[in-house]
């Protein structure tokens, strides 16, 4: 949103959530006809959906025989789609998705006894989990130089 915001001619509203959008325009689905509701409830050009799925921490093992050691992380999983839709027609002008994965919490355990232990507030891994994506998914908005 700072981003697109840095234009002076762009302006965002945030109507709300998916649901309190539909309910405004008294309709149960997004589809077409629903997006076109919403350019003339809401007098917008195009409308921004997206989805955040956070998947329960699962477990990994880790064996490495060359240190001679034992590991075992545990991980939050996550998945972002977003998509963006112009009003006049309903139709989609870009899609977006991002995965990626954060440890949690790591043991590994050594020779001898040593261990290393690492572990995180879920609820911050959860918030880095997600600037990542959003990272990720807009990168197509953001301007990048290659050199040639």
């Amino acid at each position: 949103m700072e981003a697109i915001t840095e234009d002076k001619e762009v302006s965002i509203i945030e109507p709300g959530n998916e649901q309190s959008v539909l309910r405004s325009v008294q309709r149960q689905r997004m589809g077409p006809d629903t997006v076109q509701a919403i350019r003339k409830k809401h007098n917008v050009g195009a409308v921004v959906l997206g989805n955040l799925e956070i998947f329960e921490v699962k477990l990994g093992l880790k064996v490495s025989s060359l240190v001679k050691s034992v590991g075992v992380k545990a991980e939050i999983d996550a998945f972002m789609t977003a998509k963006l839709l112009e009003t006049e027609h309903g139709t989609t002008v870009w899609t977006g998705s991002a995965h990626d994965t954060k440890a949690v919490a790591r043991i590994t355990m050594f020779p001898g006894g040593r261990t290393f232990f690492d572990a995180r507030d879920p609820d911050e891994c959860c918030g880095d989990l997600v600037e990542s994506l959003i990272g990720k998914i807009t990168a197509d908005f953001r301007l990048t130089y290659k050199r040639r």
